[in-house]
């Protein structure tokens, strides 16, 4: 009798319990299934703007963006916690679906590089050498379908930036390297705050931007950690495989800054020519330079001495020829007007008789008929003598020596006319071609097939001047709308064109 009244009352109290426990309603399913949709719907992109990018060309591919939002959905926490935003058109988005947040009012941070998965209060250790670190201060946020900061990039970096020149063009450098018990070669460093700490000074700083021409123009960067004074530092410019030495003072490197050095190697050495500071240097992405051994005939040399695969405005030659590192390009345009050789009788030593060991003039690679004694066959690679116009195929150290010859006479010419050494003065880098190498762009453009040049620049029409001599008062001009070669025209009185060729 016990054990059935336990059952009963076990049987009361389990009914009971289920009274308690309705069964969820419609009204409530849709309750939740609205507060589900509302939040849905107030979940928001995040597009990330920059201030000046719209002038900015090229801009910086991608940004690190962490946000730090209030919300316990783990995609959507790791979706904004140190991701990479690229760039489309002017503003910066997440390819992430799970990129979209209701929170409004989250801080957002910025940085550049992307380092992936760092929060802003995260710290990395930087070796030198440096690259360029930017992180972003929000000015404004615009709430709409979107959420859509807008940020200023400033610089945690401070620029030491040295131009290098010289009274030789062919001069080389090979090397650039920066010594001082303030120059700081690693540190600590918080990327969305722009932050340096434990910094420390472990030897020397090396450019990489060398074994390049001396006088390309080519901006020669050091990104350096900031410093609070003034500091004094040794630099050691390496040229034609020879170092040399200058001790200078350096301001503070406070971020954001630029400090030039323009340096110039003369008979006596080498000495800072000029230099400046700018307190807040302008921002722009930069290309990576082509990697070494990689250049090709058909690539492009820019206006500060690097090479591209494609032209652009900045585009000033294209390569003729390289061993993948070093080489010549010709100008994409001829010097604009026309110009004589010299003012006076200059000279650069080195005269050819003839162009091919027998003729003074001739037509090169003639098409119709043409009589023996005026056909001259030329292909590069011929063994012609060094000792005639077309085997000789360096008309830098030709156009050097008429430069030294020239600075010891009168520059002015017959009737006022331009020379060419004037004209070539205004170009870093660039000589005139001698004949050889001359005829061998006339060779590429007219008579090759194919040719890794036809097409990339228009064909030459007109005579050209060359720094080949022939004679004390004469030289070789090459006519291009006939293969037409003479050298029996005067230095100081003969006008022609101008294209010039650039060492690399």
């Amino acid at each position: 009798m016990q054990v059935f009244l336990m059952i009963c009352i076990g049987l009361l109290l389990a009914s009971c319990g289920g009274e308690r426990q309705p069964k969820p309603t419609v009204a409530a399913i849709e309750s939740g299934e609205k507060t589900r949709m509302e939040w849905q719907k107030a979940r928001k992109p995040i597009k990330v703007c920059i201030e000046g990018m719209e002038a900015t060309t090229p801009a910086w591919p991608h940004l690190g963006v962490y946000m730090d939002v209030s919300t316990t959905i783990p995609e959507e926490r790791q979706a904004l916690a140190g991701a990479m935003f690229t760039r489309k058109g002017d503003v910066y988005v997440s390819a992430n679906r799970h990129a979209l947040t209701s929170d409004t009012t989250a801080t957002v941070s910025v940085c550049y590089p992307f380092r992936k998965g760092l929060g802003t209060n995260d710290t990395l250790r930087l070796i030198a050498p440096f690259d360029e670190n930017l992180y972003g201060v929000e000015t404004s946020r615009i709430i709409g379908t979107t959420i859509q900061p807008t940020f200023r990039l400033q610089s945690s970096m401070a620029l030491l930036r040295i131009v290098c020149e010289g009274d030789d063009l062919r001069d080389r450098l090979d090397g650039i390297t920066l010594i001082g018990d303030d120059i700081y070669t690693e540190g600590g460093y918080q990327p969305y705050t722009g932050r340096w700490l434990d910094k420390k000074a472990n030897g020397s700083l090396q450019a990489g931007s060398t074994d390049c021409l001396l006088n390309n123009g080519r901006k020669h960067d050091l990104y350096l950690i900031p410093t609070e004074t003034a500091c004094s530092v040794t630099i050691i410019i390496r040229i034609n495989g020879k170092d040399h030495v200058l001790r200078t003072m350096l301001p503070p490197l406070t971020a954001g800054s630029m400090t030039h050095l323009s340096i110039r190697k003369g008979n006596e050495g080498v000495a800072i020519n000029s230099s400046w500071v700018e307190p807040e240097r302008s921002l722009a992405y930069k290309f990576r330079m082509m990697p070494v051994d990689s250049v090709q005939t058909g690539h492009y040399l820019q206006r500060d001495g690097t090479i591209q695969a494609k032209r652009d405005t900045l585009s000033m030659g294209v390569v003729m020829e390289t061993d993948g590192k070093h080489g010549k390009a010709v100008a994409l345009s001829d010097c604009p007007g026309s110009f004589v050789f010299s003012g006076n009788g200059v000279s650069s030593g080195r005269r050819f008789p003839t162009i091919d060991g027998k003729r003074k003039e001739g037509i090169v690679n003639p098409t119709t008929g043409i009589g023996e004694d005026d056909k001259v066959i030329y292909k590069p690679g011929m063994p012609y003598s060094s000792d005639c116009a077309l085997g000789y195929t360096d008309g830098a150290t030709l156009t050097q020596g008429l430069v030294e010859a020239d600075g010891q006479t009168k520059r002015n010419s017959p009737l006022g006319r331009r020379t060419m050494l004037q004209e070539t003065a205004r170009h870093p880098g660039g000589y005139v071609p001698s004949l050889g190498e001359l005829a061998k762009l006339y060779y590429l453009l007219e008579c090759a097939k194919p040719s890794t040049l036809k097409g990339l620049i228009p064909p030459l029409q007109g005579e050209y001047l060359t720094c080949s001599e022939s004679d004390k008062d004469t030289f070789y001009l090459m006519d291009f709308s006939h293969g037409i070669v003479t050298g029996r025209l005067s230095k100081r009185y003969t006008q022609a064109k101008l294209r010039l060729f650039y060492l690399f």
